[in-house]
């Protein structure tokens, strides 16, 4: 045993040096993780500004994310907080880095899946164009490198990106660069069917009209590439007319993470949400009827949190919902209850315009036709 110095100052001092090293040692980032390849589940986030991250936080989003882990300058893992993009190797200063939708993304994810950790590499940079992002150039080749250096132990799930604010100006053939980006990533990282979600822009119509058009390109995307999908922006708010706020940004986030579970249960072939065996086919078969009677409507127009969206677009939206929720949604009544119910993101009920301009619950008007379904009777 060492014995502490007799004089004051010489205690003085070595309490210090006990709690620096200390210290020190709390905050040292871990060489290794005792995680397994397949369940660190990594996502590569791309993009300018937003997904950078330009919203203040506060002292309660500033603690470390528990199971998630963010590849740091030296492409080794760390305990994943905010900022997340202080560690990309294109980004702009560290002081313009604040909170992006990776920190909301990975709490969704976590949240749903408890047995697996979460592998962050953003990399991002602020005021960039698609054209920036292109193959063979700066940005390109990072992304690419680090995903890599993150595969080394862990396994790549899927790609978010936010861009286009910097094309807002000329969006033309917007979709077809971002298809083209796609295909490149999806080739060079040899994952043809890599989920990829893209994220809608800042839209007001009286205070920034201008990012409509390259929005409604964004929102064709899933139309136009298989395994994406469109986080859109609709109801999101700004504290500046172009960067996300605090609370608009944690809910696109979760919206990103709403999108890229439906793709990771399209990839796998999970169509259905009843089990091999489950003996509830005919409850599978009223969900399913669900579903077409949305998409068959032909006067009524679906309302998600203040915006209309036609037919197809609402089946599509409820059906992908439905994949996100995996086995917990088995009934009609489930369904309903579950996904045709309310916003998930903002706890905003969903509504049924009619042609005469009344809306009515979407709980509802769904209840009404499971009544139907279910008391019509049964064809000789």
């Amino acid at each position: 045993m060492i014995s502490a110095p007799r004089n004051p100052i010489g205690q003085i001092l070595c309490l210090c040096l006990a709690l620096a090293t200390g210290l020190r040692a709390q905050e040292a980032p871990p060489t290794a993780l005792a995680v397994p390849k397949d369940a660190l589940h990594v996502y590569l986030l791309i993009g300018q500004s937003n997904m950078a991250g330009r919203a203040p936080f506060t002292e309660a989003e500033s603690g470390l994310i528990e199971r998630c882990y963010l590849l740091n300058d030296k492409d080794l893992w760390e305990p994943a907080s905010n900022p997340l993009n202080r560690h990309s190797t294109i980004r702009k200063g560290l002081n313009m880095q604040k909170m992006g939708p990776g920190y909301a993304f990975a709490k969704t994810l976590l949240a749903s899946q408890p047995d697996i950790s979460i592998g962050l590499v953003v990399n991002a940079k602020g005021g960039t164009r698609i054209e920036e992002w292109g193959k063979g150039t700066r940005f390109y080749q990072e992304a690419l490198r680090r995903a890599g250096e993150a595969r080394k132990n862990g396994t790549l799930k899927g790609i978010l990106w936010h861009q286009g604010e910097s094309n807002s100006g000329n969006p033309d053939d917007y979709l077809g660069m971002l298809s083209k980006l796609i295909s490149d990533l999806r080739a060079d990282l040899n994952a043809p069917n890599l989920p990829f979600v893209a994220g809608q822009v800042f839209h007001d119509p009286v205070k920034k009209p201008n990012t409509k058009a390259i929005n409604e390109q964004i929102a064709r995307l899933p139309q136009a590439v298989p395994f994406t999908g469109c986080a859109r922006s609709e109801g999101l708010t700004s504290f500046d007319n172009t960067h996300f706020d605090l609370q608009g940004v944690q809910i696109l986030g979760q919206r990103y993470a709403e999108e890229m579970l439906a793709l990771a249960g399209a990839a796998a072939g999970k169509t259905t949400v009843v089990g091999v065996g489950d003996p509830s086919s005919i409850e599978q078969e009223r969900i399913d009827a669900l579903i077409t009677h949305v998409a068959n409507m032909k006067e009524e127009t679906f309302i998600r949190n203040g915006k209309t969206y036609d037919a197809s677009t609402a089946a599509t939206f409820l059906r992908r919902k439905l994949q996100s929720h995996g086995s917990s949604v088995t009934t009609a009544t489930e369904f309903i209850e579950q996904i045709g119910t309310m916003s998930s993101t903002t706890g905003r009920p969903y509504l049924i315009r009619r042609a005469d301009g009344t809306e009515i619950p979407c709980a509802a008007y769904l209840g009404g036709v499971l009544h139907t379904m279910t008391n019509s009777p049964v064809s000789p």
